[in-house]
């Protein structure tokens, strides 16, 4: 998803866009049909207009239909007389919510994620639209709950459910609500006798954070500062993965081609692409990987290794030509202050890359071999190479909102894949930080904040370490 292809009013406008939102122009009907009938209809929004699609987000009923339904069924949107084919991409059955993938590009406003404050008593409507395009509208008030306050994009503020007076139907699930000055409230999510329960849009906007594009796009902004040689490179190198559960998406992220075998091409990623999403220590059996090659060409990917332990995985694909390798074994550590996390996505097929600068903090309570950044990526990056701006390669990403961007680098992840390669010694499961080693980090951190304080606290944001006062 490219961030200049997506239609968001701003939300701190009551303006005629907003206007224009708030009269239901975002919202989509889902139906699954077997044949000519309709199993199951909800409504939806959309929330993001891409090249090859529109991104709506809806209730995760339309999941458990789908579990229900039998044959051969499909997804269809319908919207303003128009009917799409539909597929679902992910969803979270704990949340209540599901992401579908319009396969045209529809004419349709797309609601903003963003901040916005709203108080309790606030007036809002809830919109609707059936399967035969006709569009409802209740209205009512917010209601206080546990948690009620401002909710914003984002894991730092927000509630997890809000609830207002509007009285609906349960297939009125999946559409959006607005207050009267048309800012998007959030999705409606379930029903009961007595008010209707609205998953606000800044947990909507966190579960769709990993498809949010990141930094500069390839060629552009930092790219140019790369050596014209380098950056076709990386164009070349960089890829995109995505795991299938049967039809739906389970994960995507970045991987790079690296030399390792002659087997057959392979690419170096994270192993969250496999990992069961509860963090146990297991991969889901029978997924289906796909590659994005850098021509836009989709090939069917192979996982060859993967330690969970360390995260990470290797992915082997066939008849790919026109890619470039890196050789890990001729990659040297590098502490070059000024680092580079390039990531591509695979919604889009775009490269891209942002800028930061290495930390001099570890986090006393991660795998001692995890360094971190200031690099601010989404989780496209997850799995994507981290380069110096001299066109050295560093390490691969992880993700961290908190402490910054993890990285491993290529000599620690040179001593896996060699594991993987022999088997002949045991992979020695990662460690946590020491007390010297802890004290150490400590002693640099009181170094960039003199203080007289005897004991410091610190805490980090987006990469970056504070005193607290």
């Amino acid at each position: 998803m490219v961030a200049s292809k997506r239609a968001a009013a701003d939300p701190t406008k009551s303006s005629n866009e907003n206007r224009r939102t708030c009269s239901g122009e975002g919202g989509t009907t889902e139906s699954l049909i077997s044949g000519h009938k309709v199993l199951f209809a909800s409504s939806g929004v959309a929330i993001a207009c891409q090249g090859n699609g529109t991104r709506i987000v809806t209730a995760a009923s339309l999941v458990r239909a789908l579990e229900k339904a039998r044959g051969n069924i499909k997804i269809e949107v319908h919207y303003e007389g128009e009917v799409v084919k539909g597929v679902l991409e992910e969803y979270d059955l704990a949340n209540g919510i599901a992401f579908v993938k319009a396969m045209t590009t529809l004419d349709v406003h797309c609601v903003p994620l963003s901040y916005i404050d709203l108080m309790p008593e606030t007036k809002v409507v809830v919109v609707s639209r059936d399967i035969s395009g006709k569009l409802m509208a209740t209205s009512g008030e917010l209601r206080c709950s546990d948690g009620f306050g401002k909710f914003g994009n984002g894991e730092a503020g927000g509630c997890l459910m809000m609830f207002s007076t509007c009285k609906a139907s349960e297939g009125w699930q999946g559409g959006p609500s607005f207050d009267f000055d048309g800012n998007f409230v959030g999705m409606n999510l379930v029903l009961d006798m007595e008010r209707s329960i609205i998953f606000p849009r800044s947990r909507i906007a966190l579960l769709n954070a990993h498809h949010d594009p990141f930094g500069d796009l390839y060629p552009d902004g930092v790219w140019g500062e790369f050596d014209r040689s380098f950056s076709a490179f990386l164009s070349k190198n960089v890829v995109a993965l995505a795991s299938f559960n049967g039809g739906t998406k389970f994960f995507s992220c970045t991987g790079f081609f690296i030399n390792f075998d002659d087997e057959c091409q392979t690419i170096l990623t994270s192993a969250t692409l496999v990992r069961e999403p509860d963090g146990s220590h297991k991969i889901v059996e029978g997924l289906e990987i796909k590659v994005l090659l850098p021509n836009n060409q989709s090939k069917v990917g192979t996982l060859k290794h993967f330690s969970l332990q360390y995260n990470v995985a290797l992915v082997g694909v066939k008849n790919c030509r026109y890619v470039r390798h890196v050789n890990l074994e001729e990659c040297l550590r590098n502490y070059s202050s000024e680092v580079v996390a390039v990531g591509r996505s695979f919604e889009s097929g775009e490269l891209m890359a942002t800028r930061g600068a290495r930390t001099c903090w570890s986090g006393p309570f991660d795998c001692d071999l995890l360094c971190y950044s200031t690099c601010k990526i989404s989780k496209i990056g997850i799995g994507g190479p981290l380069v110096d701006i001299n066109g050295k390669f560093l390490g691969m990403n992880y993700y961290d909102k908190k402490m910054g961007t993890p990285f491993l680098y290529f000599d620690d992840l040179c001593g896996i894949l060699q594991y993987f390669k022999t088997k002949q010694w045991k992979l020695p499961n990662p460690s946590s930080m020491n007390k010297r080693e802890r004290d150490e980090e400590r002693r640099v951190l009181a170094s960039l904040h003199p203080t007289s304080r005897r004991h410091v606290q610190y805490a980090y944001t987006d990469g970056h370490v504070t005193v607290l006062k």
